[in-house]
């Protein structure tokens, strides 16, 4: 059996990056041989070729409308919806023939928005997996490129199958109850026997990438809130990379508003990210529409209290913690006056107050979020694919 992943991205800090090179090390070891297309050599390309894992460069784009939040964006919207197109138009007949010399089973993309594998697959009469990841418009802001109805009609042609990473995912995108689709969690991390030292911890934590769907402007409000509702505030580390620079002046700016910018600290990207999860009060989840939510599940695997807001992939994690515990396994939020009460309580109290729910919640992540059930999930769907 031999798969082709397309990925969106080089990024090594992405979560649908993570997600993918835990599944594809996965599948390896179960005898699959793999090969990644992406489009450009750096980050994670480095990584795969280290590994000696075959990859194609191919430059394409997600198969979504540029932005056009700003008079330059504007502007440059037509060329860069024409650049763009151009990029598939060349990509998918070389890709196809690349499929071909590598003689390849299964396309599986790793995320909904980029195109060039399913016309790839089709052009081949082979299998494709869509892994969808994210809603696109409702956390992204990203519109399909030429419209959300033909890239749901994709999933009606022959040969095509889709992985989506919650139920609410794969409601969202008409797939409920559909025989190709499965709904299969990612893998957060690996099984731990013992939940790791918990710590009383003295700063809270929100871990993620800087844009407007990770929800960082609300925490920052609903942060303020709690300051001034507390005689002694727990600072605030935001760890992540600025994906979005313009959307990060607006949120220093929120926090120079409040003169909060000696309890805010914004420390960039890090590599001790499960370090920092260990060490804080709790990780804070703000994103209004969050696909999955890979560092909440990786901030229970570590020990790490979880205030998460009760929406989308969020809430799935926690419905699941207590379908599977009987109770809640994390403090979960809607408003920001929600969540600044729970910014509060969980200063006011003792840790060990929490140290149940922490349990709760790394059984959960043990039970669901784990290698072995991904990797078996998604090898047993490609075995169906290719009876």
């Amino acid at each position: 059996m031999k798969v082709a992943f397309v990925l969106n991205s080089t990024t090594r800090l992405g979560g649908a990056t993570k997600a993918f090179l835990t599944l594809m090390r996965g599948l390896r070891e179960k005898g699959v041989a793999c090969c990644v297309v992406v489009p450009d050599a750096a980050g994670v390309c480095e990584d795969l070729r280290a590994e000696g894992v075959t990859t194609l460069i191919l430059p394409y784009r997600a198969s979504v409308y540029p932005p056009m939040r700003t008079l330059s964006e504007k502007f440059l919207f037509l060329p860069r919806l024409v650049w763009q197109q151009w990029l598939s138009y060349r990509a998918v007949p070389r890709l196809s023939r690349w499929l071909q010399q590598q003689h390849v089973d299964i396309v599986h993309t790793n995320v909904g928005v980029v195109r060039i594998g399913f016309d790839a697959a089709r052009r081949l009469g082979i299998p494709h997996v869509y892994h969808i990841r994210e809603y696109a418009d409702l956390d992204f802001g990203l519109r399909y490129f030429p419209s959300r109805h033909s890239f749901l009609h994709q999933f009606s042609q022959p040969r095509s199958y889709s992985v989506c990473i919650t139920r609410d995912i794969q409601r969202y995108h008409h797939q409920t109850g559909s025989p190709a689709s499965r709904v299969i969690y990612d893998a957060a991390c690996p099984y731990r026997d013992q939940m790791p030292e918990e710590s009383d911890g003295d700063y809270l934590l929100y871990a993620g990438r800087v844009e407007p769907a990770k929800g960082l402007d609300f925490l920052i409000e609903a942060y303020a809130r709690y300051a001034r509702m507390t005689d002694a505030p727990l600072p605030l580390l935001v760890a992540g990379n600025i994906d979005n620079p313009e959307y990060f002046r607006h949120v220093e700016q929120q926090v120079l508003g409040y003169g909060m910018d000696t309890r805010v600290t914004f420390l960039g990207p890090r590599k001790d990210i499960e370090q920092l999860m260990r060490k804080a009060r709790a990780l804070i989840v703000a994103s209004g529409h969050e696909g999955f939510g890979l560092c909440m599940a990786e901030a229970m695997s570590v020990g790490c209290l979880v205030i998460g807001r009760d929406t989308t992939g969020s809430r799935e994690q926690m419905d699941n913690g207590v379908r599977l515990t009987g109770e809640e396994i994390a403090l979960r939020f809607g408003t920001e006056a929600q969540l600044a009460d729970r910014l509060q309580e969980v200063t006011c109290r003792p840790a060990t107050d929490f140290l149940p729910m922490r349990r709760r919640a790394f059984h959960t992540v043990n039970a669901c979020y784990i290698p072995q059930v991904s990797v078996a999930a998604v090898f047993n769907l490609y075995q169906e694919i290719l009876l």
